[in-house]
């Protein structure tokens, strides 16, 4: 779904995850587009299936335009969060401390990373604290729900997977930013 995006329609649906409903004149000032670029968005949005017009002027989410919504960060941020410099994490991996900085790093140590610290990492909130501070809100709290689920013999598999699957999606929405730089040249 999201290769049918733009960077501009996901300013519109993150823009559209903190309401249930919102009139035009809100959401058009909120993401700060001229009429005919909302307007446009919006009708793309419609034929998607991720939003509907409930009355005249006034828009919400559908259930699947919410569940991508949420998962949504800026597409910038998104290259940010995957490969930058962010604040370190340390990871335990044999018997020194490895410093990750980015999501990227932290899928590729994690097989290689002591089962023991990955779980601590989970259960005492100290992950999804990092994630949160390096800019993906979304993945703090699916990780922050994890911690009463997870045992030290889960841990790594059901972190890689929600890793992996979170790591493509960004990879997805920095692509938008890429081809809006190339239609933009």
């Amino acid at each position: 779904m999201l290769e049918e995006l733009t960077v501009d329609d996901v300013v519109v649906l993150k823009a559209m995850s903190g309401w249930s409903r919102v009139n035009t004149r809100l959401l058009m000032d909120s993401v700060g587009f001229k009429r005919t670029k909302f307007y446009n968005c919006v009708n793309k949005l419609i034929k998607l299936g991720l939003i509907n017009r409930v009355l005249t002027g006034e828009y919400e989410l559908t259930s699947q335009g919410r569940a991508i919504a949420e998962r949504l960060v800026n597409p910038s941020e998104a290259v940010k969060i995957l490969y930058g410099e962010n604040q370190p994490i340390k990871v335990k991996v044999e018997s020194s401390d490895i410093e990750v900085k980015n999501l990227e790093d932290l899928l590729n140590i994690v097989e290689l990373a002591s089962t023991e610290d990955v779980y601590q990492h989970v259960r005492r909130g100290g992950l999804a604290r990092w994630l949160y501070v390096i800019g993906d809100k979304p993945l703090s709290r699916e990780i922050n729900r994890l911690r009463n689920a997870v045992t030290r013999f889960n841990v790594k598999d059901m972190l890689k997977k929600i890793l992996e699957e979170r790591v493509k999606f960004l990879k997805e929405l920095a692509s938008l930013l890429d081809a809006a730089k190339r239609r933009s040249r």
